[in-house]
Protein backbone atom coordinates (compact mmCIF):
# COMPACT_ATOMS: atom_id res chain seq x y z
CA UNK A 1 0.00 0.00 0.00
CA UNK A 2 1.38 3.30 -0.85
CA UNK A 3 2.11 5.98 1.31
CA UNK A 4 -0.95 8.47 -0.24
CA UNK A 5 -3.62 5.35 0.01
CA UNK A 6 -2.59 4.67 3.70
CA UNK A 7 -3.16 8.71 4.63
CA UNK A 8 -6.54 7.98 2.69
CA UNK A 9 -7.82 5.66 4.76
CA UNK A 10 -6.47 6.93 8.08
CA UNK A 11 -8.38 10.01 6.88
CA UNK A 12 -11.63 7.92 6.42
CA UNK A 13 -11.22 6.56 9.81
CA UNK A 14 -10.66 9.35 11.74
CA UNK A 15 -14.13 10.87 10.02
CA UNK A 16 -15.88 7.82 11.12
CA UNK A 17 -14.65 8.38 14.25
CA UNK A 18 -15.58 12.03 14.57
CA UNK A 19 -19.07 11.62 13.56
CA UNK A 20 -19.98 8.37 15.26
CA UNK A 21 -23.01 8.82 17.35
CA UNK A 22 -24.14 7.12 20.78
CA UNK A 23 -27.17 5.89 21.22
CA UNK A 24 -29.16 3.76 23.88
CA UNK A 25 -31.94 2.69 25.54
CA UNK A 26 -31.66 2.74 29.46
CA UNK A 27 -34.05 1.37 32.29
CA UNK A 28 -33.42 2.47 35.27
CA UNK A 29 -35.46 1.16 38.31
CA UNK A 30 -36.12 -1.13 41.31
CA UNK A 31 -38.81 -2.76 42.93
CA UNK A 32 -41.28 -0.25 43.41
CA UNK A 33 -42.26 3.19 40.81
CA UNK A 34 -39.37 5.19 39.72
CA UNK A 35 -40.00 7.86 36.90
CA UNK A 36 -38.23 11.16 35.48
CA UNK A 37 -39.37 14.88 34.87
CA UNK A 38 -36.15 16.18 33.82
CA UNK A 39 -32.98 15.30 32.13
CA UNK A 40 -29.78 17.97 31.42
CA UNK A 41 -26.74 17.03 29.94
CA UNK A 42 -23.69 18.02 32.56
CA UNK A 43 -19.93 19.78 32.41
CA UNK A 44 -18.62 16.72 32.79
CA UNK A 45 -20.58 15.26 29.30
CA UNK A 46 -22.63 13.06 31.75
CA UNK A 47 -26.49 13.11 32.03
CA UNK A 48 -28.60 13.92 35.58
CA UNK A 49 -31.90 13.31 36.00
CA UNK A 50 -34.41 13.63 38.48
CA UNK A 51 -37.92 12.84 39.14
CA UNK A 52 -39.19 10.30 42.17
CA UNK A 53 -39.34 6.57 43.40
CA UNK A 54 -40.69 4.67 46.58
CA UNK A 55 -38.32 1.90 46.96
CA UNK A 56 -34.82 2.63 48.54
CA UNK A 57 -35.21 6.30 50.49
CA UNK A 58 -37.47 8.01 53.35
CA UNK A 59 -41.03 7.03 52.60
CA UNK A 60 -43.15 5.24 49.50
CA UNK A 61 -42.01 8.50 47.54
CA UNK A 62 -38.44 10.22 47.56
CA UNK A 63 -36.98 12.99 45.11
CA UNK A 64 -34.51 10.70 42.97
CA UNK A 65 -31.91 11.92 40.99
CA UNK A 66 -29.54 10.23 38.97
CA UNK A 67 -25.82 11.09 37.40
CA UNK A 68 -24.52 9.15 34.33
CA UNK A 69 -21.79 9.18 32.35
CA UNK A 70 -22.25 9.98 28.25
CA UNK A 71 -23.15 5.89 27.89
CA UNK A 72 -26.21 6.36 30.46
CA UNK A 73 -24.62 4.33 32.99
CA UNK A 74 -24.83 5.04 36.52
CA UNK A 75 -22.19 7.29 38.27
CA UNK A 76 -24.38 7.52 41.52
CA UNK A 77 -27.63 7.61 42.46
CA UNK A 78 -29.73 10.03 45.63
CA UNK A 79 -32.52 9.99 47.17
CA UNK A 80 -33.94 13.18 49.38
CA UNK A 81 -37.34 13.24 51.32
CA UNK A 82 -38.83 12.74 54.75
CA UNK A 83 -41.65 10.25 56.13
CA UNK A 84 -44.40 11.65 53.80
CA UNK A 85 -44.49 12.03 49.36
CA UNK A 86 -41.99 14.34 47.86
CA UNK A 87 -41.29 15.03 44.52
CA UNK A 88 -38.53 16.38 42.12
CA UNK A 89 -39.68 18.47 39.07
CA UNK A 90 -36.53 20.38 37.32
CA UNK A 91 -32.88 20.29 38.23
CA UNK A 92 -30.31 22.69 36.95
CA UNK A 93 -26.22 22.14 37.22
CA UNK A 94 -24.36 25.68 38.42
CA UNK A 95 -20.65 26.63 36.59
CA UNK A 96 -19.14 25.37 39.77
CA UNK A 97 -20.44 21.91 38.92
CA UNK A 98 -23.27 21.59 41.78
CA UNK A 99 -26.94 21.01 41.20
CA UNK A 100 -30.32 22.85 42.60
CA UNK A 101 -33.30 20.88 42.08
CA UNK A 102 -37.15 22.07 42.73
CA UNK A 103 -39.84 20.10 43.58
CA UNK A 104 -42.78 19.58 46.19
CA UNK A 105 -42.58 18.07 49.54
CA UNK A 106 -45.62 16.64 51.79
CA UNK A 107 -42.96 16.06 54.35
CA UNK A 108 -41.63 19.52 55.33
CA UNK A 109 -42.84 23.36 54.81
CA UNK A 110 -45.74 25.04 56.68
CA UNK A 111 -48.84 23.64 55.12
CA UNK A 112 -50.36 20.18 52.83
CA UNK A 113 -47.59 20.68 50.41
CA UNK A 114 -44.83 23.51 49.93
CA UNK A 115 -42.66 23.74 47.16
CA UNK A 116 -39.03 21.87 48.05
CA UNK A 117 -35.56 23.30 46.94
CA UNK A 118 -32.06 21.68 47.59
CA UNK A 119 -29.03 21.76 46.79
CA UNK A 120 -26.24 19.12 46.11
CA UNK A 121 -22.35 19.36 45.21
CA UNK A 122 -21.15 16.75 42.51
CA UNK A 123 -21.64 14.02 44.36
CA UNK A 124 -25.23 14.25 45.33
CA UNK A 125 -24.06 15.16 48.72
CA UNK A 126 -26.69 18.17 50.37
CA UNK A 127 -25.43 21.62 50.81
CA UNK A 128 -28.74 23.23 51.70
CA UNK A 129 -33.02 22.85 51.83
CA UNK A 130 -35.49 25.18 51.68
CA UNK A 131 -39.49 25.14 51.53
CA UNK A 132 -41.67 27.53 50.44
CA UNK A 133 -45.46 28.36 50.67
CA UNK A 134 -47.94 28.92 52.93
CA UNK A 135 -50.97 26.96 54.96
CA UNK A 136 -52.42 25.38 51.62
CA UNK A 137 -50.66 23.74 48.69
CA UNK A 138 -48.11 25.04 47.00
CA UNK A 139 -46.40 22.84 43.83
CA UNK A 140 -42.71 23.20 42.54
CA UNK A 141 -42.08 22.82 38.18
CA UNK A 142 -38.99 24.45 37.05
CA UNK A 143 -36.30 26.58 37.79
CA UNK A 144 -33.89 28.77 36.35
CA UNK A 145 -30.56 30.20 37.68
CA UNK A 146 -29.50 33.90 36.81
CA UNK A 147 -26.64 35.32 36.00
CA UNK A 148 -25.80 36.96 39.41
CA UNK A 149 -26.06 33.66 41.42
CA UNK A 150 -30.06 34.44 42.22
CA UNK A 151 -32.10 31.64 41.53
CA UNK A 152 -36.22 31.85 39.97
CA UNK A 153 -38.43 29.29 40.71
CA UNK A 154 -41.95 28.86 39.20
CA UNK A 155 -44.93 26.87 40.10
CA UNK A 156 -48.32 27.26 41.93
CA UNK A 157 -50.17 28.11 44.79
CA UNK A 158 -53.19 28.19 46.91
CA UNK A 159 -52.26 29.55 49.73
CA UNK A 160 -51.61 33.45 48.03
CA UNK A 161 -52.94 34.87 45.54
CA UNK A 162 -56.44 36.35 44.02
CA UNK A 163 -58.46 32.60 44.46
CA UNK A 164 -58.10 29.01 43.84
CA UNK A 165 -54.52 27.93 42.65
CA UNK A 166 -52.87 30.91 41.03
CA UNK A 167 -49.18 31.09 39.23
CA UNK A 168 -46.42 31.29 41.69
CA UNK A 169 -42.47 33.00 41.15
CA UNK A 170 -40.05 33.27 43.82
CA UNK A 171 -36.62 34.69 43.54
CA UNK A 172 -33.85 33.37 46.02
CA UNK A 173 -30.63 34.09 46.67
CA UNK A 174 -27.79 31.48 46.26
CA UNK A 175 -28.47 30.33 49.96
CA UNK A 176 -32.30 29.80 49.11
CA UNK A 177 -33.54 33.06 51.33
CA UNK A 178 -36.37 35.09 49.84
CA UNK A 179 -35.49 38.04 47.40
CA UNK A 180 -39.03 38.57 46.50
CA UNK A 181 -42.14 36.30 45.43
CA UNK A 182 -45.33 37.02 42.81
CA UNK A 183 -48.44 35.70 42.30
CA UNK A 184 -50.43 35.60 39.02
CA UNK A 185 -54.32 34.39 38.97
CA UNK A 186 -57.61 34.98 38.86
CA UNK A 187 -60.80 33.96 40.42
CA UNK A 188 -60.62 30.39 39.61
CA UNK A 189 -57.34 28.35 38.95
CA UNK A 190 -54.01 28.76 37.04
CA UNK A 191 -50.93 26.75 36.89
CA UNK A 192 -47.59 27.89 36.17
CA UNK A 193 -45.42 24.46 34.37
CA UNK A 194 -42.67 26.04 32.62
CA UNK A 195 -40.14 28.78 33.27
CA UNK A 196 -37.67 30.55 30.65
CA UNK A 197 -35.81 33.80 31.00
CA UNK A 198 -35.75 36.44 27.83
CA UNK A 199 -32.70 37.87 25.75
CA UNK A 200 -34.02 41.48 27.89
CA UNK A 201 -33.24 40.09 31.19
CA UNK A 202 -36.98 39.41 31.63
CA UNK A 203 -38.78 36.34 32.42
CA UNK A 204 -41.45 34.01 30.35
CA UNK A 205 -44.21 31.75 32.11
CA UNK A 206 -46.24 29.21 30.37
CA UNK A 207 -49.13 27.89 31.70
CA UNK A 208 -53.17 27.30 31.92
CA UNK A 209 -55.75 28.93 33.49
CA UNK A 210 -59.53 28.92 33.76
CA UNK A 211 -60.32 31.88 34.88
CA UNK A 212 -59.58 33.57 31.70
CA UNK A 213 -59.72 32.67 28.07
CA UNK A 214 -62.02 31.52 25.31
CA UNK A 215 -62.76 28.03 26.82
CA UNK A 216 -63.04 25.60 30.01
CA UNK A 217 -59.06 25.71 30.21
CA UNK A 218 -56.55 27.63 27.82
CA UNK A 219 -53.31 27.85 27.70
CA UNK A 220 -51.50 31.04 29.44
CA UNK A 221 -48.67 33.26 28.54
CA UNK A 222 -47.25 36.06 30.81
CA UNK A 223 -43.94 38.11 30.23
CA UNK A 224 -42.26 39.93 32.92
CA UNK A 225 -39.58 42.08 33.45
CA UNK A 226 -36.90 41.35 35.69
CA UNK A 227 -38.83 42.41 38.58
CA UNK A 228 -41.64 39.62 38.14
CA UNK A 229 -44.01 42.93 36.97
CA UNK A 230 -46.24 42.00 33.91
CA UNK A 231 -44.91 43.54 30.92
CA UNK A 232 -47.64 44.75 28.63
CA UNK A 233 -50.04 42.16 28.53
CA UNK A 234 -50.67 38.39 29.30
CA UNK A 235 -52.55 36.18 26.61
CA UNK A 236 -54.26 33.05 26.77
CA UNK A 237 -54.38 30.41 23.51
CA UNK A 238 -57.48 28.06 22.92
CA UNK A 239 -60.65 27.30 21.71
CA UNK A 240 -64.13 27.57 22.85
CA UNK A 241 -65.12 24.25 23.31
CA UNK A 242 -62.27 22.20 24.86
CA UNK A 243 -59.40 22.33 26.80
CA UNK A 244 -56.23 23.51 26.33
CA UNK A 245 -53.06 23.33 28.23
CA UNK A 246 -49.67 24.75 28.14
CA UNK A 247 -46.31 22.67 29.49
CA UNK A 248 -43.68 24.14 27.93
CA UNK A 249 -42.41 27.92 26.60
CA UNK A 250 -39.07 29.22 25.21
CA UNK A 251 -38.05 32.10 23.21
CA UNK A 252 -36.77 31.33 20.04
CA UNK A 253 -33.75 33.01 18.18
CA UNK A 254 -35.85 35.54 16.61
CA UNK A 255 -36.91 36.95 19.32
CA UNK A 256 -40.61 35.44 19.41
CA UNK A 257 -41.46 32.69 21.30
CA UNK A 258 -42.42 28.73 21.29
CA UNK A 259 -45.55 26.90 23.38
CA UNK A 260 -45.91 23.31 23.45
CA UNK A 261 -48.78 21.41 25.08
CA UNK A 262 -52.15 19.86 24.46
CA UNK A 263 -55.48 20.77 22.76
CA UNK A 264 -59.09 19.18 22.65
CA UNK A 265 -60.43 21.79 20.57
CA UNK A 266 -58.76 21.23 17.51
CA UNK A 267 -56.73 18.25 15.97
CA UNK A 268 -57.32 14.65 14.70
CA UNK A 269 -57.97 12.88 17.76
CA UNK A 270 -59.48 12.85 21.45
CA UNK A 271 -56.07 15.17 22.41
CA UNK A 272 -53.47 16.89 20.33
CA UNK A 273 -49.79 17.60 20.87
CA UNK A 274 -50.47 21.71 20.50
CA UNK A 275 -47.22 23.90 19.18
CA UNK A 276 -48.08 27.54 18.71
CA UNK A 277 -45.22 29.78 16.80
CA UNK A 278 -45.41 33.82 18.13
CA UNK A 279 -43.58 37.01 17.46
CA UNK A 280 -42.08 38.80 20.45
CA UNK A 281 -45.68 40.63 20.94
CA UNK A 282 -47.49 36.80 20.94
CA UNK A 283 -48.55 37.01 17.66
CA UNK A 284 -49.22 33.75 16.17
CA UNK A 285 -47.10 33.27 13.60
CA UNK A 286 -47.73 29.55 13.03
CA UNK A 287 -49.61 26.86 14.55
CA UNK A 288 -49.99 23.39 14.45
CA UNK A 289 -51.53 20.06 16.24
CA UNK A 290 -49.66 16.87 15.56
CA UNK A 291 -51.36 13.09 16.77
CA UNK A 292 -53.39 10.36 15.60
CA UNK A 293 -57.34 9.55 16.40
CA UNK A 294 -56.43 8.97 20.16
CA UNK A 295 -54.78 11.02 22.96
CA UNK A 296 -51.27 12.60 22.08
CA UNK A 297 -49.48 15.50 23.84
CA UNK A 298 -46.36 17.41 24.31
CA UNK A 299 -44.33 17.93 27.24
CA UNK A 300 -41.73 20.01 26.29
CA UNK A 301 -39.52 21.93 23.18
CA UNK A 302 -36.35 22.86 22.39
CA UNK A 303 -34.86 24.72 19.68
CA UNK A 304 -32.79 22.66 17.91
CA UNK A 305 -29.01 24.17 16.15
CA UNK A 306 -30.52 23.89 12.16
CA UNK A 307 -33.46 26.72 13.39
CA UNK A 308 -36.05 24.11 13.94
CA UNK A 309 -37.57 22.17 17.35
CA UNK A 310 -37.92 18.88 18.57
CA UNK A 311 -40.55 18.08 21.28
CA UNK A 312 -41.38 15.60 23.15
CA UNK A 313 -44.42 14.02 24.35
CA UNK A 314 -46.78 10.81 25.14
CA UNK A 315 -49.06 9.11 22.80
CA UNK A 316 -51.57 6.16 22.32
CA UNK A 317 -52.29 6.88 18.63
CA UNK A 318 -49.29 4.58 17.02
CA UNK A 319 -48.50 1.36 18.50
CA UNK A 320 -50.82 -1.59 20.49
CA UNK A 321 -52.84 1.68 21.82
CA UNK A 322 -51.11 1.63 24.78
CA UNK A 323 -49.05 4.83 25.99
CA UNK A 324 -45.57 5.55 24.15
CA UNK A 325 -43.07 8.12 24.15
CA UNK A 326 -43.53 10.91 21.27
CA UNK A 327 -40.68 12.50 19.58
CA UNK A 328 -41.42 15.17 17.10
CA UNK A 329 -38.96 17.36 15.15
CA UNK A 330 -40.12 19.92 13.24
CA UNK A 331 -38.56 22.98 10.80
CA UNK A 332 -38.37 26.79 12.23
CA UNK A 333 -42.21 26.93 10.97
CA UNK A 334 -43.68 23.72 12.60
CA UNK A 335 -43.75 22.10 8.82
CA UNK A 336 -43.09 18.15 10.33
CA UNK A 337 -39.37 16.94 9.74
CA UNK A 338 -40.05 12.93 10.95
CA UNK A 339 -42.05 11.46 14.07
CA UNK A 340 -40.95 8.88 16.08
CA UNK A 341 -43.17 6.88 18.79
CA UNK A 342 -40.45 4.91 21.30
CA UNK A 343 -40.53 2.64 24.22
CA UNK A 344 -42.30 -0.98 25.15
CA UNK A 345 -45.78 -2.25 24.19
CA UNK A 346 -46.74 -2.17 28.04
CA UNK A 347 -46.58 1.54 28.61
CA UNK A 348 -43.99 4.42 28.24
CA UNK A 349 -44.12 8.56 28.51
CA UNK A 350 -41.93 11.20 27.89
CA UNK A 351 -41.29 14.23 29.66
CA UNK A 352 -38.24 16.06 29.16
CA UNK A 353 -36.16 16.39 26.01
CA UNK A 354 -32.84 18.05 25.12
CA UNK A 355 -30.48 18.03 21.70
CA UNK A 356 -26.85 16.84 22.51
CA UNK A 357 -23.31 17.84 21.65
CA UNK A 358 -23.13 15.32 18.85
CA UNK A 359 -26.40 16.53 17.32
CA UNK A 360 -29.08 13.86 18.69
CA UNK A 361 -31.30 13.91 21.39
CA UNK A 362 -31.44 12.95 25.12
CA UNK A 363 -35.31 11.72 26.56
CA UNK A 364 -36.25 11.11 29.68
CA UNK A 365 -39.50 9.74 30.71
CA UNK A 366 -40.90 6.01 32.34
CA UNK A 367 -41.80 2.65 30.99
CA UNK A 368 -43.68 -0.23 32.51
CA UNK A 369 -41.62 -2.83 33.88
CA UNK A 370 -43.49 -6.14 33.42
CA UNK A 371 -41.58 -7.87 35.64
CA UNK A 372 -42.37 -5.90 38.69
CA UNK A 373 -44.94 -4.32 37.51
CA UNK A 374 -44.04 -0.24 38.24
CA UNK A 375 -43.04 1.90 35.96
CA UNK A 376 -39.20 2.43 35.96
CA UNK A 377 -37.32 5.56 34.46
CA UNK A 378 -37.06 5.31 30.86
CA UNK A 379 -33.25 7.43 29.44
CA UNK A 380 -32.84 7.40 25.87
CA UNK A 381 -30.16 8.79 23.77
CA UNK A 382 -31.03 8.97 19.89
CA UNK A 383 -29.10 9.93 16.84
CA UNK A 384 -30.02 13.10 14.77
CA UNK A 385 -32.66 11.06 13.40
CA UNK A 386 -34.56 9.80 16.12
CA UNK A 387 -32.71 6.42 15.99
CA UNK A 388 -32.29 4.77 19.49
CA UNK A 389 -30.97 1.22 18.66
CA UNK A 390 -34.47 -0.42 19.50
CA UNK A 391 -37.77 0.39 20.64
CA UNK A 392 -38.00 3.31 17.72
CA UNK A 393 -40.86 3.21 15.49
CA UNK A 394 -41.43 6.41 12.57
CA UNK A 395 -44.72 7.76 13.34
CA UNK A 396 -45.70 7.57 9.82
CA UNK A 397 -49.52 8.53 10.26
CA UNK A 398 -49.47 11.67 11.85
CA UNK A 399 -51.87 13.74 10.73
CA UNK A 400 -51.26 17.25 11.45
CA UNK A 401 -53.49 20.13 11.41
CA UNK A 402 -53.58 24.01 11.79
CA UNK A 403 -56.37 25.03 14.17
CA UNK A 404 -58.11 28.61 14.28
CA UNK A 405 -56.77 29.80 18.00
CA UNK A 406 -58.99 32.41 19.74
CA UNK A 407 -56.98 34.48 22.31
CA UNK A 408 -57.71 36.97 25.09
CA UNK A 409 -55.91 39.78 26.67
CA UNK A 410 -56.77 38.92 30.97
CA UNK A 411 -55.30 41.35 33.43
CA UNK A 412 -54.72 38.71 36.49
CA UNK A 413 -54.42 39.79 39.65
CA UNK A 414 -50.88 40.51 41.73
CA UNK A 415 -49.71 39.72 44.50
CA UNK A 416 -46.97 38.95 46.93
CA UNK A 417 -46.66 36.35 49.38
CA UNK A 418 -44.46 33.21 50.65
CA UNK A 419 -43.19 31.53 53.98
CA UNK A 420 -39.43 30.11 53.54
CA UNK A 421 -38.69 27.69 55.70
CA UNK A 422 -35.59 25.33 56.53
CA UNK A 423 -36.20 21.19 57.04
CA UNK A 424 -34.58 18.03 57.52
CA UNK A 425 -34.18 16.32 54.14
CA UNK A 426 -33.47 12.13 54.77
CA UNK A 427 -30.98 11.43 52.01
CA UNK A 428 -30.85 7.72 50.69
CA UNK A 429 -29.62 5.89 48.09
CA UNK A 430 -31.22 3.58 45.35
CA UNK A 431 -31.63 2.21 41.48
CA UNK A 432 -30.33 -0.06 39.63
CA UNK A 433 -29.67 0.55 35.62
CA UNK A 434 -29.99 -2.02 33.27
CA UNK A 435 -29.61 -1.49 29.32
CA UNK A 436 -32.30 -2.19 27.07
CA UNK A 437 -30.11 -1.72 24.12
CA UNK A 438 -26.77 0.45 23.30
CA UNK A 439 -25.18 1.34 20.02
CA UNK A 440 -22.11 3.12 19.01
CA UNK A 441 -23.13 4.13 15.29
CA UNK A 442 -20.40 4.10 12.70
CA UNK A 443 -18.12 1.93 15.33
CA UNK A 444 -19.98 -1.08 17.08
CA UNK A 445 -22.87 -1.93 16.40
CA UNK A 446 -23.27 -4.53 19.32
CA UNK A 447 -26.09 -5.11 21.63
CA UNK A 448 -25.40 -4.27 25.31
CA UNK A 449 -25.77 -6.62 28.58
CA UNK A 450 -25.67 -5.53 32.09
CA UNK A 451 -26.17 -7.03 35.30
CA UNK A 452 -24.18 -10.08 34.03
CA UNK A 453 -20.54 -8.42 34.61
CA UNK A 454 -18.75 -7.09 37.95
CA UNK A 455 -15.94 -5.07 38.49
CA UNK A 456 -14.16 -5.21 41.65
CA UNK A 457 -12.13 -3.37 43.44
CA UNK A 458 -14.15 -0.35 42.27
CA UNK A 459 -13.37 2.32 43.05
CA UNK A 460 -10.10 0.93 42.22
CA UNK A 461 -6.11 2.57 41.93
CA UNK A 462 -3.34 -0.06 40.68
CA UNK A 463 -5.62 -2.51 39.23
CA UNK A 464 -9.24 -4.25 38.96
CA UNK A 465 -10.96 -7.27 38.23
CA UNK A 466 -13.93 -7.93 36.10
CA UNK A 467 -15.91 -10.68 36.19
CA UNK A 468 -18.43 -11.98 33.55
CA UNK A 469 -21.05 -14.37 34.36
CA UNK A 470 -22.85 -16.18 31.00
CA UNK A 471 -22.25 -19.74 29.46
CA UNK A 472 -21.88 -18.57 25.68
CA UNK A 473 -19.09 -16.89 23.47
CA UNK A 474 -15.89 -18.08 25.75
CA UNK A 475 -14.19 -19.34 22.64
CA UNK A 476 -14.77 -16.11 20.98
CA UNK A 477 -11.82 -13.27 21.11
CA UNK A 478 -11.92 -10.93 24.39
CA UNK A 479 -12.29 -7.08 23.24
CA UNK A 480 -12.33 -4.45 26.29
CA UNK A 481 -12.09 -0.23 25.45
CA UNK A 482 -12.47 1.78 28.02
CA UNK A 483 -13.77 5.50 27.41
CA UNK A 484 -13.47 8.96 29.71
CA UNK A 485 -16.79 10.95 30.54
CA UNK A 486 -15.77 12.90 27.03
CA UNK A 487 -15.99 9.50 25.29
CA UNK A 488 -12.25 9.72 24.50
CA UNK A 489 -10.56 5.92 24.38
CA UNK A 490 -7.79 5.41 26.63
CA UNK A 491 -5.42 2.35 26.56
CA UNK A 492 -6.19 -0.36 28.73
CA UNK A 493 -3.93 -3.69 29.50
CA UNK A 494 -5.85 -7.16 30.51
CA UNK A 495 -4.86 -10.67 31.44
CA UNK A 496 -7.55 -13.35 31.59
CA UNK A 497 -7.15 -14.63 35.10
CA UNK A 498 -9.77 -18.02 35.22
CA UNK A 499 -11.69 -19.15 32.98
CA UNK A 500 -14.53 -21.73 32.82
CA UNK A 501 -17.59 -22.61 31.46
CA UNK A 502 -20.06 -20.16 33.68
CA UNK A 503 -18.08 -17.49 33.55
CA UNK A 504 -14.63 -15.98 33.43
CA UNK A 505 -12.31 -13.24 35.56
CA UNK A 506 -10.02 -10.68 33.88
CA UNK A 507 -7.25 -8.56 35.46
CA UNK A 508 -7.48 -5.06 33.94
CA UNK A 509 -4.17 -3.00 34.84
CA UNK A 510 -5.05 0.58 35.87
CA UNK A 511 -1.95 2.01 36.62
CA UNK A 512 -0.76 5.70 35.62
CA UNK A 513 -4.85 6.43 34.14
CA UNK A 514 -6.25 9.51 35.98
CA UNK A 515 -8.14 9.84 38.70
CA UNK A 516 -11.90 9.59 37.29
CA UNK A 517 -15.00 8.26 35.82
CA UNK A 518 -14.86 5.54 33.12
CA UNK A 519 -16.61 3.41 31.41
CA UNK A 520 -15.72 0.10 30.41
CA UNK A 521 -17.05 -1.60 27.31
CA UNK A 522 -16.46 -5.44 26.69
CA UNK A 523 -17.72 -7.44 23.62
CA UNK A 524 -17.58 -11.39 23.50
CA UNK A 525 -18.68 -12.70 20.22
CA UNK A 526 -22.13 -11.27 19.34
CA UNK A 527 -22.44 -10.11 23.63
CA UNK A 528 -21.33 -6.54 24.73
CA UNK A 529 -20.99 -6.10 28.71
CA UNK A 530 -21.34 -2.07 29.74
CA UNK A 531 -19.88 -1.23 33.37
CA UNK A 532 -18.21 2.20 35.16
CA UNK A 533 -14.88 2.39 36.93
CA UNK A 534 -14.08 4.51 39.22
CA UNK A 535 -10.17 5.28 39.84
CA UNK A 536 -8.90 7.11 42.63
Amino acid sequence: MNTKNYFFIILLLICSMTNAQIVFNKAIGGSGENKASCVRKTLDGGYIIVGYRNTFGASDKDVYVIKTNAFGDTVWTRTYGGALADYGSAIIENPAGSYVIVGSTNSFGAGLQDIYVICINGIGDTLWTRTYGGASLETGSDIKRLSNGDYLILGSTNSFGAGGSDIYLIRINSNGDTVWTRTYGGAVDETGNSLQLTASGGFVITGSTTSFGAGSSDIFFITTNDSGNVVNSTITYGGPNGNEYGNCGIQTTDGGYLLAGSTTSYGAGYNDAYLIKTDINGTIQHQKTFGGTSYDLANQVQQTSDGGFIIVGSTQSFGNGSSYIYLIKTDVTLVLNWSKYMGGSSGSEGNSVMQTPDGGYIVAGSILNLITGYYDIYLVKTDANGFSGCNDFPATNTLINTPFTQTTNPFPEFSFGCHPLRDSTIVGHGGKDSTICFYWEGIDELPVISGESLLYPNPASNETHLIIHSTNHFNEPINIKMYDVLGKELRLHHTIENSNANSIQLLLETRGIPKGIYSIKTNIGDKYYSNILIIQ
